[in-house]
């Protein structure tokens, strides 16, 4: 009973819990208002000087887009003017701008990161720049041959990974539909041994020790059947699987094909080049992963030929592009926003090109 007397006033516990409650709530209330008030202030402040630097740098571009102008007028005969200064602030292509993260890493052409079209016609400046210095110091598109010896290595030994040595006879009951005007008397041919024996006056001899070098022994189907095909100048279409080698299968008759009608290989050069970058052969990816995977085969396939592979595309600086196709190309693997920027800088022309080859066709027509 006594114990009971002596408890606690629960009414008395509950109104001090509560006036405790009370006063921490209005404490968090005063202080959620005062980091509102002071999180709105810092917005506000960051805002205006954001802006700040926005009308800085887009000053900046418009000033240097106007001497761009003025000097592509001097540079090359009138050839560099696609730079304007009408524009009012940079775009993808300017080197200066920041790159987003999402942006670089899906980029706007879709999935696995193609590249985007600015609407504004980027500066060309570099490039002629690049140009004049080469001439001055007689800097030529063809590697020495140390240069060529470091390849030998580089090219076939470091980066040919597992892809050598595939055992593709064992594809050699794969269904191949073949359809054209008279291509059933297009030869096939079985090995790549065979394929140089029958087209020996289209292949030159450094592309065939190339293909050596990746120790390519047997094609695959969709390389015996379109190899002999793009050789014999035929036009082609080729749908097959990913990893069946259809990179090997256009790049072959390309080099093939430019030992007849290509007159003046970069390679050739006994001066440096001049002029905006008209590649003989161009290849047009959606993607940027595609363009340097079709790039880094297209080195190979050229090495020791007088032929020069470039590649341009979106996610680089336009500067790093622009000093190496300043020397000329005469093979081009290009992303399609990159390219129609280069094109409307005056720096790259296609009208030119004997060969186009359009690789995951498919893709690009969804875009």
């Amino acid at each position: 009973m006594g114990w009971q007397d002596t408890t606690w006033d629960e009414s008395s516990w509950k109104d001090t819990e509560w006036k405790e409650g009370s006063d921490q709530q209005a404490w968090k209330d005063d202080k959620w208002q005062a980091d509102d008030t002071a999180w709105k202030e810092a917005a506000n402040q960051w805002r205006e000087t954001d802006a700040k630097a926005g009308e800085d740098q887009a000053d900046c571009w418009k000033e240097t887009a106007g001497e761009d102008a003025a000097w592509q007028g001097n540079a090359w005969d009138g050839a560099g003017a696609a730079a304007t200064a009408e524009a009012t602030a940079p775009s993808a292509w300017d080197s200066s701008a920041p790159v987003d993260g999402a942006a670089a890493a899906w980029g706007s052409w879709g999935a696995s990161g193609g590249d985007a079209k600015s609407s504004t016609v980027g500066p060309s400046r570099d490039f002629w720049e690049f140009q004049s210095w080469n001439k001055a110091n007689n800097v030529l598109g063809r590697k020495e041959e140390w240069e060529r010896e470091r390849d030998d290595s580089a090219l076939f030994t470091e980066r040919l990974g597992n892809k050598a040595g595939i055992a593709f006879e064992r594809y050699e009951a794969v269904p191949v539909d073949l359809s054209g005007s008279k291509s059933h008397l297009i030869p096939v041919c079985k090995t790549f041994e065979e394929l140089y024996a029958t087209f020996e006056d289209c292949i030159p001899t450094a592309l065939m020790d190339n293909v050596r070098r990746c120790c390519y022994k047997t094609p695959t189907p969709v390389q015996k059947y379109a190899i002999p095909v793009g050789l014999a100048g035929r036009d082609i279409m080729c749908c097959a699987q990913t990893g069946s080698g259809k990179t090997a299968a256009f790049l072959l008759p390309v080099i093939g094909r430019m030992m007849h009608h290509h007159e003046k290989p970069i390679g050739n050069l006994e001066v440096p080049f001049e002029g905006p970058c008209e590649p003989d052969s161009l290849v047009i990816t959606p993607t940027r992963e595609l363009c340097l995977q079709i790039h880094e085969e297209a080195l190979k396939f050229c090495h020791r030929t007088p032929y020069r592979s470039v590649r341009i595309y979106g996610g680089e600086k336009p500067k790093v592009q622009l000093e190496d196709i300043a020397k000329g190309a005469d093979v081009m693997v290009a992303t399609p926003g990159r390219l129609q920027d280069f094109i409307d800088r005056g720096v790259v022309k296609v009208d030119g090109v004997h060969i186009l080859v359009l690789d995951e066709a498919d893709r690009m027509l969804d875009m």
